[in-house]
């Protein structure tokens, strides 16, 4: 099937307050008001899935300041390459620039702890092996607004003062359970830590006749065979994505050129949707990673 492919650029774009402010330091309304000057995060929304789905995603690039994150899990998936900047990921564990992290559904990590300054992050949040999907930025927005009218996020946690609930909850949590009225009941827990992989220790294989396109898998996760790889153009080159049962989800670190009659850049986020072919044309060297959501559907 050949389709018209989603583009982004996301050198085109601006960043803005994300407005849910459930991470960080201080109270929600405090955060919020910061972001975009000096404050915590404020985002690139590059692509997003399809609300209420178990593929549902959301893929951004982040600009980060100071920033803080209690120890916490969630019930998706998550990978984050340090696009600019190192960020922290433990008390001892560091994502370094140009280095990719899996951040498993339902494994623990943090307190994250990273001081002012200024990082960018790139950020694909989505649905993992479980199939419990990913509550979209939006839903979670709403369920941020209409909690602050009951008590307030504080360092990552919700704290309640009026009405029936739990006292303290971890932010993400209690915005879960909130739109969702029910408990959240994290996924089996597959892997001990989240995985950081770098890129540059991994060998380049030749992906073509003539060595002009180049591949390289950084890993294959979960029965559900989740995937990150990384493509490169030796030269002015094109390069065809075959047929997957699967959403694909490409982000061009460097380089430009074309795919149909849009025009990519750095910065440009790329998808393509499951059973969807797509040729790629490079006018020099160029890289783009790659990340290949879980099989969630059959056929």
């Amino acid at each position: 099937m050949r389709a018209r492919m989603k583009v982004v650029r996301g050198d085109q774009l601006e960043y803005k307050d994300p407005g849910v402010g459930h991470r960080g330091r201080g109270k929600v309304s405090e955060v919020a008001s910061n972001v975009g000057d000096n404050g915590d995060i404020a985002l690139k929304v590059l692509l997003v899935g399809e609300e209420n789905t178990p593929t549902n995603f959301m893929f951004c690039l982040a600009r980060q300041g100071e920033f803080y994150s209690p120890p916490h899990k969630h019930n998706f998936d998550q990978f984050r390459y340090a696009y600019r900047g190192d960020f922290s990921i433990s008390r001892n564990s560091t994502l370094r620039e140009g280095e990719l992290g899996y951040f498993p559904e339902g494994t623990p990590y943090g307190p994250q702890d990273d001081a002012p300054g200024e990082r960018e992050l790139l950020v694909l949040q989505f649905g993992g092996a479980s199939g419990q999907g990913y509550m979209s930025h939006e839903q979670m927005r709403s369920a941020a607004d209409e909690l602050r009218a009951v008590g307030n996020f504080i360092n990552g946690h919700f704290f309640r003062e009026q009405g029936e609930g739990k006292p303290r909850q971890d932010g993400f949590e209690a915005l879960w359970e909130h739109h969702n009225m029910r408990s959240l009941e994290y996924p089996a827990r597959r892997y001990k830590a989240p995985i950081l992989l770098n890129p540059k220790s991994f060998e380049w294989l030749p992906a073509n006749a003539d060595g002009s396109i180049r591949t390289k898998t950084l890993g294959v996760f979960t029965e559900r065979q989740t995937r990150a790889e990384m493509v490169r153009f030796e030269k002015a080159a094109s390069h065809s994505f075959a047929a997957e049962p699967a959403i694909r989800l490409l982000f061009a670190l460097s380089g430009s050129g074309k795919i149909n009659d849009d025009e990519w850049a750095e910065q440009t986020a790329i998808q393509i949707d499951s059973h969807e072919i797509c040729q790629i044309h490079a006018d020099s060297p160029a890289e783009l990673l790659v990340l290949v959501l879980p099989l969630l559907t059959e056929g």
